[in-house]
């Protein structure tokens, strides 16, 4: 389980909208200082993200919570965003590259370039259907695991 503190900011009907900080790792590196993505932390700040998240402990608005989140539906949802629309991307390229080859050589390259954009566009459609599957589904969704503690607040706990 993926675990985020937040704070509560509205609770409807077993839901929750939660805050939470996006942390950096940077504090516990000894690289700190020539690390590109200190840099880049520095430079973006940290940013809040708002998660509905399902609350089977009826917390109350003001509440700290730790949201939890299965690490397989994570990594699923990670390489589903990453992966497919550059696998379709390459794919799309490679298709039309390869049959504009055989029957229009003078054109390869532009058919390289528009199976490109087809084969990225098919990937984001498709990628935009399965995170609408995804909302739907109840192992994909962040819950609510328990009302955060001073462990939970400083870092230390589980």
């Amino acid at each position: 389980m993926i675990e985020q503190r937040g704070i509560v900011v509205a609770a409807v009907r077993g839901r929750v909208e939660v805050v939470c900080e996006s942390q950096s790792p940077c504090g516990s590196c000894s690289a700190q200082g020539g690390c590109g993505t200190a840099l880049l932390g520095r430079t973006l700040g940290r940013a809040s993200r708002r998660v509905v998240a399902e609350d089977p402990l009826g917390t109350q608005t003001g509440e700290s919570v730790v949201l939890g989140i299965a690490e397989g539906a994570l990594l699923r949802a990670v390489f589903a965003a990453y992966l497919v629309p550059l696998l379709t991307l390459f794919g799309g390229a490679l298709a039309l590259e390869t049959l504009a080859t055989a029957w229009f050589p003078a054109w390869s390259q532009g058919a390289s370039l528009a199976g490109g954009l087809a084969g990225l566009a098919a990937g984001l459609y498709g990628l935009r259907r399965f995170a609408r599957r995804c909302r739907d589904e109840a192992r994909f969704r962040a819950r609510v695991l328990r009302r955060a503690t001073a462990s939970d607040l400083d870092g230390s706990g589980p």
